[in-house]
């Protein structure tokens, strides 16, 4: 009998997640596994991605579940989920996002589920909320942990965090396993040296800061995202005309990177964020702030910083008179992004993981892998 695995995530938002759980189930399909994808409902700043959804893909819909942060059918949506989870009985249930991850686990719980595994792509435990609530957030997620098989984090930075600074989980319950995407190739750009920013655009994105950087240099800047904040994107275009260009949310963003040399990251949090890895595999290089994932994704071919304009500034005009400079940085940044987030690496991560969930094997040994592969462990292969 194939192994069932049941994946839990809060909404078919904008951002990496959706992308990443359709893929990992897609591919652990083709292996043998029966996958299921449990999504609730988008909220009204939402920018669905209903359209990645294919016919293949066996998809749930929970409307219960929302992404606030409390909602009143949240105990509704524990009860389809524990429903769901004794109807179809999986082996594993695998929650992403932190709305998903506790709705999903306390359902896991009360179902008996066998393994439970769950996944940070960002973390809310700093920078969202007031001080009181995140350390709320945290005491939660300490106790979410204790009931939980496998700890899955997207970078070694995050698992410093998630391990370190929060102490949310145990290391030895840790594991690093990278987004995996497609990442087709792009021709260089040519024309006006281009800056991309590209997002959705909401506060912990910080677009003030973007905002002052487009002030301190001439250079031209495509903006390319939607959400609460678009005024910010409104207001530069509109100030800079022929310099700024805000193109909206884009579904497909490949024409966007292909008017761009580089790609250039604001933001107060991250974990892994999922445009600078398809801007890398489209080989261009980035200029981003020094929070969360990013210092792992930038390798040798990009530019972390201060979160500052002049730094940032600094760094876009460098590379703008220097086309050698960025050329080889592209070239860099698409090795890179095929070695360590090509799909297939994800997929023989959470392969491992799981079969060695299933076989008894502690998270430590089942996510172990050789010592070309430390990246995925934290370094420690």
């Amino acid at each position: 009998m194939s192994t069932r695995v049941l994946r839990i995530l809060t909404r078919l938002g904008a951002g990496g997640p959706p992308q990443h759980c359709l893929i990992a189930n897609r591919e652990l399909a083709a292996r043998g596994y029966e996958t299921r994808l449990a999504v609730g409902q988008c909220g009204r700043e939402d920018l669905a991605m209903d359209y990645l959804l294919s016919a293949e893909d066996a998809v749930v819909h929970i409307p219960q579940m929302r992404p606030n942060l409390f909602h009143p059918a949240d105990a509704a949506a524990v009860l389809h989920l524990y429903r769901l989870m004794r109807d179809w009985s999986p082996d594993i249930v695998h929650t992403h996002t932190a709305k998903a991850g506790l709705l999903g686990r306390v359902a896991a719980a009360m179902a008996g589920v066998p393994h439970i595994v769950h996944t940070f792509h960002g973390n809310v435990l700093r920078g969202y909320f007031n001080p009181v609530l995140n350390a709320a957030i945290r005491t939660v997620e300490r106790l979410l942990a204790r009931r939980t098989d496998a700890i899955c984090v997207l970078s070694p930075q995050q698992r410093q965090e998630i391990v370190e600074q929060f102490q949310i989980a145990s290391a030895a319950q840790t594991a690093v396993v990278p987004l995996g995407m497609d990442l087709p190739e792009l021709p260089q750009a040519t024309g006006e040296f281009t800056v991309g920013w590209l997002g959705r655009l909401v506060p912990v994105k910080n677009l003030g800061l973007l905002a002052e950087v487009v002030r301190r240099t001439p250079l031209r800047f495509v903006i390319a995202g939607d959400g609460p904040e678009r005024a910010v994107a409104a207001a530069l275009a509109a100030e800079y005309p022929g310099r700024v260009e805000w193109l909206g949310w884009q579904q497909d963003i490949l024409p966007v990177l292909a008017r761009c040399h580089v790609l250039v990251q604001t933001s107060r949090n991250e974990g892994t964020p999922v445009a600078l890895i398809q801007g890398m595999g489209a080989g261009r290089p980035f200029v981003a702030t020094r929070v969360g994932g990013v210092p792992d994704v930038a390798g040798a071919h990009s530019i972390v910083t201060a979160e500052e304009p002049e730094a940032i500034s600094e760094a876009l005009l460098h590379l703008s008179c220097d086309s050698a400079e960025w050329q080889w940085r592209g070239v860099e940044a698409r090795r890179f992004a095929l070695e360590q987030y090509g799909k297939q690496r994800m997929v023989d991560q959470l392969d491992r993981l799981y079969q060695g969930l299933l076989a008894g094997a502690p998270v430590a040994e089942a996510s172990r892998v050789g010592a070309a592969d430390a990246f995925l462990t934290g370094g420690q292969a």
